[in-house]
């Protein structure tokens, strides 16, 4: 019998609406790079003094299943779901506006406006793409800093043009995010052995911890672990019908494909070396009387960091710490094919002095490490937004 190899296995996720239950439907692969799931028992002994220096009794007194995966990052819908999943949103955001002969773009305050009240799905922090404009320079990504009400906002990235809204021109804004929430998300996972026809299956993995690595020379890549109720080792799978492939877009690059770093919203203009958001959810397995399994996940406070390694002038860092200046930082990535995924957090501070590590040969600027801990911002009520923008 030839022996089974890791590169044999597939894995795949199914996004549940009931924890701990697989929903009937097909499964989607997901290709990672490296990890799994596994059972974790506990087992008691009776522990009492036998004269025979024999232990007789022991039981099964809980269980649950735990995982970790690194993967690539690409834009697909499994990876829509683990971003859905890491931080606890009960759902995507959608919006789409399209309209004829009703938005203005305004130079003077950098605002859009709408004669005919359009913008009421808009809200601030929001990023949006502008398409449909004749000016250039007036469509791309752009972020919602104000609104004063549904028939104006302002904007930041895009410097705006002045431009009337002509008849026959139709103007679209766009975009699909979701932000931190309170709403368990879980997942059942399969992995698939193909060369001994073997299924290693867990139900109800939420996810507690997402690291997203942005580093020079590398793809960009993330880690998560999970936390579950039951693992099961079989030879039929859990999906319902086919599974649905994995996606072939390519990943994402560090190097290639960042499209730009917003340091409260102002282009950085520095070389960025490395770029990482971590999230913890601290989940906590509920394990009760007549049941090994846990009954349940409870969600502790949503914990959000970002490291930054990056080329700075060191006095600006400096300042930032010492004043406890509130940080916004917008990562803005995207693949060969436009798709594009922005990380937002809103409301960050220097909880260390930042650590200069070198400079550049002439003095100029110097390569500072820096912690930021991301803390609730009162407009948004939130503290991390992750938008997901799909290619025209």
């Amino acid at each position: 019998m030839a022996i089974s190899r890791n590169y044999e296995t597939e894995t795949k996720f199914l996004l549940e609406s009931t924890w701990g239950t697989t929903p009937e439907s097909s499964l989607e692969k997901f290709k990672v790079k490296g990890g799994s799931i596994k059972s974790v028992h506990t087992v008691e002994q009776d522990g009492e003094i036998h004269a025979d220096r024999q232990v007789e009794c022991q039981s099964l007194v809980s269980e649950h299943a735990t995982g970790d995966y690194t993967a690539n990052l690409r834009y697909c819908d499994v990876q829509h779901d683990i971003f859905q999943a890491a931080m606890s949103a009960s759902a995507w955001t959608t919006v789409a506006i399209s309209q004829a002969n009703d938005i203005s773009a305004a130079n003077a305050d950098n605002s859009l406006n709408s004669s005919g009240s359009n913008f009421g799905d808009l809200a601030v922090g929001m990023v949006v793409k502008i398409g449909g404009f004749t000016e250039t320079g007036n469509t791309g990504l752009a972020k919602i800093l104000t609104k004063s009400s549904n028939a104006k906002v302002t904007i930041s990235w895009l410097t705006l043009t002045d431009e009337a809204a002509d008849a026959g021109k139709t103007i679209t804004i766009d975009a699909i995010y979701c932000r931190n929430g309170e709403t368990l998300k879980s997942f059942s996972i399969e992995e698939e052995d193909a060369a001994i026809t073997q299924f290693k299956q867990g139900t109800g993995m939420s996810i507690n911890t997402l690291n997203l690595n942005f580093d020079a020379n590398t793809k960009a890549e993330q880690s998560f672990t999970l936390l579950g109720k039951e693992h099961n080792l079989t030879q039929a799978t859990i999906g319902t019908g086919a599974d649905t492939a994995a996606s072939t877009l390519c990943p994402m690059d560090s190097n290639a494909d960042i499209d730009r770093f917003y340091i409260n919203n102002a282009v950085t203009g520095v070389t960025n070396k490395q770029v990482q958001f971590n999230i913890d959810n601290g989940l906590i397995a509920d394990f009760q009387l007549g049941t090994t399994t846990p009954a349940g996940l409870g969600l502790d406070y949503f914990n959000l960091t970002s490291e930054l390694v990056l080329y700075f002038e060191d006095e600006t860092f400096f300042d930032y710490f010492q004043s406890q200046t509130s940080l916004e930082l917008d990562f803005v990535i995207k693949d060969s094919s436009d798709n594009y995924y922005v990380f937002t957090m809103f409301n960050g501070k220097l909880m260390d002095e930042p650590v200069i590590d070198a400079q550049t040969p002439d003095g100029s600027a110097k390569m500072v490490s820096a912690t930021v801990k991301g803390f609730e911002d009162s407009t948004t009520t939130s503290m991390f937004q992750i938008t997901r923008i799909a290619g025209s």
